[in-house]
C-alpha cells in the first residue's frame, strides 16, 4: 500500500526537480536580460549618433519582450510545480481515505503540469530566437562605432 503511493509519486517528483533546473536557467536569463537592460540605459545618456540612439532603442524594446517571454515562461513553470504538487496531494490523500476522489484523477493535474512545461519549453525557444535578434542589433551597434572610429583615423 505505502510503496504504490511512493511509486505514483515518483514521477511528479522527478518532474518537479527537472522543472526546478529549468527555472533556475531562466531565472539567470532575467538576471541577465535585467542587467543588459541598466547598461543601456546608462550608456544611452551618453552622447550618441542619432543612429546609435535608434539602435539602443531597437535594443531596449527587444530586451523588454525578452523579459517578457522569460516572465511568462517562469509563470508556465512554476505552475506547473503547483500541478505536481497537487498531484501528490491527491494521490496521497486518496491513498489514505483522507477524500474519496478516485486515484485516476490525479492525471488531470499531471497531463496539465505536463502542457504547461511544453508551453514553457515553446516560450523558452522563441525567447531564444528574440535573443539571436538582439546579439544581431548589438553587432551592428559594434560594427557601426568600430567602422567610426577607423574613418577618424
Amino acid at each position: 500500500m505505502i510503496p504504490d503511493l511512493i511509486t505514483q509519486s515518483l514521477s511528479p517528483a522527478l518532474v518537479i526537480s527537472s522543472v526546478g533546473l529549468l527555472i533556475l536557467s531562466m531565472s539567470n536569463r532575467i538576471n541577465t536580460i535585467g542587467s543588459r537592460i541598466r547598461q543601456l540605459n546608462a550608456t544611452f545618456s551618453q552622447p550618441h549618433t542619432d543612429e546609435e540612439k535608434d539602435n539602443i532603442t531597437r535594443q531596449l524594446q527587444c530586451l523588454l519582450q525578452r523579459g517578457r517571454m522569460t516572465r511568462d515562461c517562469l509563470f508556465a513553470l512554476f505552475s506547473a510545480i503547483c500541478c505536481m504538487v497537487f498531484t501528490m496531494l491527491i494521490l496521497a490523500l486518496s491513498h489514505v481515505n483522507l477524500i474519496s476522489i478516485p486515484s485516476y484523477l490525479s492525471v488531470i493535474p499531471f497531463l496539465l503540469g505536463l502542457m504547461l512545461i511544453l508551453l514553457a519549453a515553446v516560450i523558452g525557444m522563441a525567447e531564444t530566437s528574440l535573443n539571436i535578434e538582439a546579439l544581431k542589433l548589438d553587432i551592428d551597434m559594434f560594427v557601426h562605432i568600430t567602422s567610426e572610429e577607423n574613418a577618424q583615423l
